[in-house]
């Protein structure tokens, strides 16, 4: 069954503040179900079983994970039906409502005491400023070490032989694409395959790529053009009608991390620290930017340099994550003011009613 699971992250906290792709996620969906008002917790077991509803039946399933809890789970899409199952309410703010789209929401505010919700009101907005506030402070850290993280990349573009870029991308998209084209329109999905956590940097790089039959690991430094490869594989196989992942950096989203061409059982993804990966298949290919396209002696040249703008990128790095540990605090005395409002007679009776539910919805 886990064969039928991709899994993603559909928004980030990044350098950029906290940028989502739902609108790109959601693109393909007809039916979009709205989960909203309870617990994260309630809300995660409810999409939860719809997944499984779906497995059972055989279907391909999408999860949307949460960048704050490695327990919760923002939504499942089932590609081949057209549905959609998300959170729209997750306490660490709202990526759904600028999805301009029809939506049918499943409201399960009737399991709340809601004189006691009203009477934590206060509290709760208390508890949602310092969070917001932490989250911001993390955005600000991380745009300072996405500063430095661009003085690391000037020093290697300025020592990048463009003629040997250009020649290594348009070989590698003729070596991935031959005479492959489609009749059709392309379809391309942009979300992340990875996001900097209150925990760390987390990735879901082995299950995305597993069922593919070859992987283009890229390696080398900031700025030795990594990300502009992937945008010129990206660009040609739109040219070509094929559909197409788009995986951002979840520091920079900006900038890509992977692309993934199904239909020929193909990705390329960026293979450098944090999401660090090496050749374990017969059939990866591993390509090193850095030893082909930089000057060299490069590293040894600007050695003290890039040491000193790593230690600082790094710090701020830290610093944000940090901050996002301490939001989390405040999310999880929120979540738990939630779960003391539980009118646990009306749970007992949607988990009892949960499977008819499901199958309201489930086709």
């Amino acid at each position: 069954m886990v064969a039928n699971i991709i899994n993603y992250y559909g928004g980030g906290n990044t350098a950029r503040g906290q940028v989502n792709y739902y609108d790109s996620i959601l693109s393909n969906i007809k039916d979009l179900y709205i989960v909203k008002n309870a617990p994260q917790i309630i809300k995660t077991s409810f999409i939860k079983s719809i997944a499984q509803a779906y497995l059972l039946r055989e279907y391909e399933i999408e999860l949307i994970n949460s960048y704050m809890h490695n327990e919760y789970i923002e939504g499942v899409i089932i590609p081949e039906a057209q549905v959609a199952f998300v959170d729209g309410n997750p306490i660490y703010g709202s990526k759904i409502a600028q999805v301009n789209r029809g939506k049918e929401y499943i409201d399960l505010s009737g399991i709340m005491k809601e004189s006691e919700l009203v009477e934590k009101e206060r509290e709760i907005e208390e508890l949602k400023d310092k969070m917001k506030s932490e989250f911001k402070a993390a955005e600000h850290s991380f745009n300072e070490a996405l500063k430095y993280y661009n003085k690391l990349k000037e020093i290697y573009m300025e020592n990048l032989d463009i003629g040997k870029a250009n020649k290594l991308a348009k070989s590698l998209v003729e070596e991935i694409y031959s005479d492959s084209c489609e009749n059709k329109e392309s379809k391309v999905y942009h979300r992340y395959f990875e996001a900097v956590t209150p925990e760390g940097t987390k990735d879901f790089i082995p299950n995305i790529t597993r069922n593919l039959d070859k992987r283009y690991l890229i390696k080398g430094r900031p700025g030795t053009g990594k990300s502009t490869i992937l945008k010129k594989i990206l660009d040609e196989g739109m040219s070509r009608g094929m559909d197409l992942e788009v995986y951002h950096c979840g520091f920079d989203p900006e900038s890509l991390d992977m692309v993934v061409i199904r239909e020929l059982g193909v990705c390329a993804f960026d293979s450098t620290n944090p999401h660090e990966y090496y050749s374990e298949r017969d059939s990866d290919v591993v390509i090193d930017t850095y030893n082909e396209l930089i000057t060299e002696g490069t590293d040894e040249k600007f050695k003290d340099i890039i040491s000193k703008i790593t230690d600082d990128y790094k710090a701020r790095l830290d610093e944000g994550k940090t901050h996002l540990s301490e939001g989390k605090k405040y999310m999880l005395q929120i979540e738990a003011i939630y779960l003391r409002c539980l009118d646990k007679e009306k749970l007992r009776n949607l988990e009892r009613g949960l499977g008819t539910l499901i199958d309201m919805y489930v086709r």
